[in-house]
């Protein structure tokens, strides 16, 4: 028997192919690290931890040489290969030579095409760009954090200094030098930096000593909030565990596999989220950041950088003081945790979820699945119910070896906020179980599901017998009712504001009602 396991990549035919295969041969034993989207990089690392049985001590298979210019067999290496194409050794020095023998190399991580990938061999960090030259990027222990979805940019951090290395120019540019920086979030486009410090970077802005949130912006580094200490960690207990505003190096962006999972780590484990280009984040703190008073509860915020606003779009002044956290993901749901679109695109529309009712037919006290929208010439934004707000507080089954149900959970979204997925309880659908059998929906604006269509009862035996070779029945295109134009409906109207704030409270609530609509599952 051959111990460990292997690691394969599926066809689209259904069949399976060994993921490390090089022109020097194969080996079962191998991580796959990345697949990029249009496929065409597929990047993997030789060599696997593996145990016997459960409790016993682990081993480590050999790391065998796939290419001629690859580090010779026992040593570590990171590889590139097209499904159907030729294997490429991507730890590679700078020389184009592979490193000695010992000198095992560590993936980092890869831009999201595929076509630059970070490595470390020894302490010092590397970039192999288009599998053509590797630069070298920094040493001093540094500490990977992103690269730009074309690969232009890689952001790492060295005693406290966040900088971003041009892969292009070989160019690093320091971002700050207060030696006490840790990183937030990076955008896609590289454009953007939102990170913590406890200095004043922005003249007499923020609190010395404290957790300041700040933004960088290419040119210069601008104040947003003082958030709170405990923002900074992850949270676990009873509720959903959270990540915290720091753990983006550590959680978010994290190379080290024998970890992912744990806790709640992967690519989806960050308390906030940008739109590509940087112009707006959404994020989690405890911390009353504007005239909302949230009794220490998490809420989730939204900042433009583009105006300077800050605004806390989980906060309902009705709805005061709080009674529950607000978070963006739900960390005890997913191991490890993929990403979710919280904020769309165009940074006008954030999904989130919350036990609190931030509209009237949210009457079930607990958690469910909200949309924060800005409404187009309008100041006043909507907060519609994606999730039923009746759900029903269903017993937890006794501890055992499989997931325990979790009411109206936030599962994903589409980059532009047409597509809501989420777990409910609820039977929100016809066919969908009861009694609390979990079921994922889809809410969207623009959808809805066709009819099947009706079927004749067969009257003739022989024919019924035979069969009539028509295949799968056919669906009827969608009709035009109400029902199949979409479960999440585009306003087509706006609130306007109330002329006193009492008026507004009121009219808000009104407003939710009908834009409540919108979030319904059919």
């Amino acid at each position: 028997a051959v111990a460990g396991d292997a690691d394969y990549l599926g066809g689209s035919d259904g069949s399976f192919e060994l993921t490390a295969v090089g022109s020097l041969g194969s080996t079962r034993q191998a991580q796959g690290l990345y697949i990029s989207p249009d496929g065409t990089h597929v990047i993997f690392t030789t060599g696997e931890a593996w145990c016997v049985a459960p409790g016993s001590a682990c081993k480590k298979s050999q790391e065998i040489q796939l290419e001629p210019n690859a580090p010779p067999t026992g040593t570590a290496a990171i590889y590139d290969r097209q499904p159907d194409g030729p294997t490429r050794v991507v730890s590679l020095l700078p020389t184009n030579l592979p490193p000695a023998g010992g000198e095992d190399a560590e993936y980092q991580g890869a831009s999201y095409d595929g076509t630059v990938v970070a490595f470390k061999i020894g302490g010092a960090l590397y970039a192999r760009i288009n599998n053509e030259e590797t630069k070298k990027v920094t040493e001093g222990a540094p500490t990977f954090a992103g690269l730009s979805a074309d690969g232009r940019y890689l952001f790492y951090v060295v005693a406290g200094n966040i900088n971003r290395f041009d892969t292009g120019s070989g160019i690093s540019q320091s971002i700050n030098s207060s030696g006490d920086a840790q990183v937030v979030n990076v955008s896609r486009d590289g454009s953007h930096v939102y990170f913590l410090s406890e200095s004043q970077l922005d003249g007499s802005e923020g609190t010395s000593g404290e957790p300041n949130l700040y933004v960088w912006d290419g040119q210069s580094v601008k104040y947003i909030a003082t958030v709170l200490p405990s923002d900074r960690e992850s949270t676990s207990g009873e509720g959903p565990h959270q990540a915290g505003l720091a753990r983006w190096t550590s959680w978010a962006v994290n190379p080290d596999r024998d970890m992912a999972g744990a806790g709640g780590r992967g690519p989806g484990a960050d308390s906030s989220r940008t739109t590509p280009d940087g112009s707006v984040i959404a994020f989690e703190s405890r911390a009353s950041l504007t005239s909302f008073a949230n009794a220490g509860h998490t809420e989730v915020y939204r900042y433009d950088d583009t105006s300077g606003d800050l605004l806390c779009v989980s906060c309902d002044p009705s709805v005061s003081p709080p009674t529950s956290d607000a978070h963006l993901q739900n960390l005890k749901i997913a191991h490890p945790p993929t990403i979710i679109h919280n904020l769309s695109a165009d940074g006008t529309r954030i999904f989130f979820e919350t036990s609190d009712p931030l509209v009237g037919r949210d009457v079930d006290g607990i958690n469910d699945v909200y949309e924060w929208e800005k409404q187009s010439g309008s100041a006043i934004p909507s907060v519609n119910l994606i999730s039923s707000g009746q759900s029903a507080a269903y017993p937890a089954p006794e501890a055992g070896d499989f997931p325990i149900p979790a009411p109206n959970v936030l599962m994903g979204a589409t980059p532009e906020g047409n597509d809501v997925f989420f777990l409910s309880q609820d039977a929100l659908t016809a066919g969908a179980g009861s009694g609390g059998a979990s079921a994922i929906y889809d809410a969207r604006i623009g959808g809805g599901f066709p009819h099947p269509a009706s079927v004749a009862a067969c009257t003739d035996l022989g024919v019924c017998q035979a069969g009539s070779a028509s295949g799968a029945p056919v669906l009827t295109p969608p009709r035009s009712s109400r029902r199949t134009k979409g479960n999440v409906k585009p306003n087509h109207r706006r609130c306007r504001q109330g002329k006193r704030a009492k008026d507004h409270r009121h009219h808000r609530h009104r407003c939710g009602k009908r834009h409540h609509q919108k979030g319904r599952a059919r």
